[in-house]
């Protein structure tokens, strides 16, 4: 999908990694759950970050969407060379992303509602 592509590429620009995971419709199994509708993650660490996303996309219908998982914002005893419980993984990402969105939408007329 279009957000998907600019999504990496805004990786690659910002330094911060950005993969797409699989939405396949075997995930859905692990969304199952004896004690509600629905669940949002799993105890086990099971492919979590793709059942998230599984999770989201039940409610997004046909609208383009993407899901940045943030679990790496935050590391107990810092990360890498940063020194810190917070990394701020995601911030460059999300303004490199946003960036790239207006410069690839500029033209664009405004949706009208």
């Amino acid at each position: 999908s279009e957000l998907a592509r600019l999504a990496v590429a805004a990786g690659e620009a910002s330094g911060e990694r950005v993969c797409v995971f699989p939405l396949d419709a075997d995930y859905e199994a692990g969304l199952e759950s004896k004690m509600a509708d629905i669940k949002q993650c799993t105890l086990d660490g099971e492919a979590d970050h793709i059942l998230a996303a599984r999770f989201l996309k039940r409610f997004t219908n046909d609208l383009a969407w993407v899901h940045m998982d943030l679990s790496a914002s935050s590391c107990s005893g810092g990360l890498g060379a940063v020194g810190t419980d917070l990394t701020g993984f995601g911030v460059a990402w999300g303004v490199e992303f946003v960036e790239q969105w207006l410069a690839a939408h500029a033209a664009s007329p405004a949706p009208h509602r």
